[in-house]
């Protein structure tokens, strides 16, 4: 019997209800990749047809490993099960709904050997569900190399992206590290924390490697209560990490606080439209704090956009700032389109 050979690479796939891309998705890491990898695909109690996609899949290829939660346990939970089982000695992630380039993670596994990184990150480009809006991710990164201290430095004050997509992790840095559970949306941005933490050289590479397709479905897209959600990311650090980062990141760190405000406001403040204001004006409430908006406007890293936004939240209310909202939405998409 031949021996299989040891994988490179682990992709962790979670997946709920995500039938009509499962096979794009599956069949594009599989013809663009040039290394030895395994799939780890986790169907989390879908309510569609996933399964039987998913099972299409399986006949084809013998390098996916499958598991099939009983119930939506949430992508938290799909993605530790995902990291428990992982062999490859480097670990990268996908939404289903999304695509990545030829070879992304060829050259990120490439990349991070290269340099003995710990992490390599790469830029990607957001693509509207209707694909008439192509826009570039708001980081800008060089081909460079960074230390503990200054790549954690740079994720606080969000100059790397919080996203766990664009990314490669060596499986020794995080196999310890895990999702919270209790979070739908931010999760990635505690993991990624936890992992700046950890590691002692992250490299980046200058390309637009992931396409990150915005669905409209997603629970980022809709209102409910998981976006007050970054409200409460915060108070969930734990204690150990709080104690370094107040001691040797004392500004980045109260940045990287109040950005989740920040976060929270602009999430629901971007599906604002004629129908819903005074669903949005309720959520907005949560997050409306005086004293945390005048934080905001004194901390150096804001942007003077950020700072104007906040201002006018807090001198001129909610009604004004959802007035305004589709002027912020056009300016931040004409500074970021793709020519």
């Amino acid at each position: 019997m031949m021996k299989k050979k040891h994988p490179l690479l682990s992709i962790i796939v979670p997946i709920y209800n995500g039938q009509k891309y499962i096979q794009r998705c599956i069949e594009g890491i599989e013809k663009n990749e040039d290394i030895e990898l395994e799939i780890i695909i986790i169907n989390d109690g879908s309510i569609d047809s996933s399964l039987e996609e998913i099972n299409k899949i399986l006949s084809k290829y013998n390098n996916i490993i499958f598991f099939n939660n009983s119930k939506n346990y949430g992508v938290s939970y799909s993605r530790n099960l995902g990291i428990k089982y992982a062999t490859g000695d480097y670990i990268g992630f996908v939404d289903v709904d999304d695509e990545i380039e030829h070879n992304m993670f060829t050259k990120l596994v490439g990349c991070a050997i290269e340099n003995q990184s710990d992490v390599v990150v790469c830029n990607y480009i957001e693509i509207s569900e209707n694909k008439k809006n192509i826009v570039n991710s708001k980081y800008k990164y060089k081909h460079t190399s960074l230390d503990q201290y200054n790549s954690l430095k740079n994720y606080l004050i969000d100059y790397i992206s919080p996203a766990v997509w664009d990314k490669i992790y060596k499986k020794d840095i995080i196999k310890k590290i895990k999702f919270d559970e209790q979070f739908s949306i931010g999760e990635d941005i505690l993991f990624c924390l936890e992992v700046f933490l950890n590691s002692t050289k992250v490299t980046f590479i200058n390309e637009s490697l992931y396409k990150y397709n915005q669905n409209n479905n997603s629970t980022m897209h809709n209102l409910s209560h998981f976006l007050f959600d970054f409200k409460k990311i915060f108070f969930s650090i734990p204690y150990n990490y709080e104690k370094i980062l107040n001691k040797d990141y004392l500004e980045e760190y109260q940045y990287f606080k109040y950005e989740m405000i920040t976060r929270g406001i602009h999430s629901i403040s971007s599906m604002s439209n004629s129908k819903n204001k005074k669903i949005i004006s309720d959520f907005l409430k949560v997050y409306y704090d005086k004293k945390i908006f005048r934080e905001i406007c004194r901390n150096k890293y804001f942007s003077k956009k950020i700072k104007l936004e906040i201002f006018i939240l807090k001198n001129f209310g909610i009604n004004v700032h959802i007035f305004l909202i589709p002027i912020y939405k056009k300016f931040r998409n004409l500074t970021r389109m793709v020519h």
